[in-house]
């Protein structure tokens, strides 16, 4: 079987970053040899601070990654980036035109990748996941203020939370910095792999 890679992209929000964790976890699930790699020198620190303050620590997916030919990649919260290997999959919420020739494409109007992910996989998904996945949505449309929040995900959040005893009132109030810094891979990660 090959090694499947996940990339978010460039410059990983904390939707791109919850997406790629929870695909891995999926895929893993489901017998598939699968990896999350963040490739990208910076995370700023707002990402990293909302991610580890859930328990999710991008620090573990980062790394110096030599996006190799003999591997095969799923693009999670995005439609473009370099690689030397096929891809194999594109997971995404972002409108585009472009048309994409390959089997597993999918493109769906909705608040965020991780909401999408989750929805067809909530089986395989428990309660901190779904608490990520909401996290990543409500980030991802301002706690519904942007113009991509739509009121069909808003109601998913609020029943998701319902259902896992979540708590939506800490969760909305996160607010990212306007003045954010990049949080260096070396502090982050430490090593690389290649």
């Amino acid at each position: 079987m090959d090694k499947i890679i996940i990339l978010g992209h460039e410059n990983p929000d904390v939707d791109s970053i919850v997406s790629g964790y929870l695909l891995e976890k999926i895929l893993s699930k489901k017998g598939y040899d699968a990896k999350f790699v963040i490739p990208d020198k910076f995370i700023s620190n707002d990402t990293m601070n909302i991610c580890t303050k859930y328990g999710l620590e991008p620090s573990k997916f980062m790394m110096d990654f030599n996006l190799k030919s003999n591997y095969k990649y799923i693009l999670v919260d995005h439609h473009e980036r370099d690689v030397d290997g096929e891809i194999i999959c594109i997971i995404d919420h972002h409108p585009t035109s472009i048309v994409f020739n390959m089997e597993h494409y999918y493109n769906k109007m909705i608040s965020s990748t991780a909401c999408f992910i989750t929805c067809e996989n909530e089986d395989l998904l428990d309660k901190f996941d779904i608490n990520l996945a909401c996290l990543a949505t409500l980030i991802d449309t301002a706690s519904f203020h942007s113009t991509k929040g739509r009121e069909i995900d808003k109601e998913w959040v609020i029943s998701m939370c319902d259902k896992y005893n979540l708590d939506m009132d800490t969760i909305v109030n996160n607010k990212m910095d306007k003045n954010e810094k990049k949080y260096p891979v070396e502090k982050a990660y430490g090593k690389s792999t290649k």
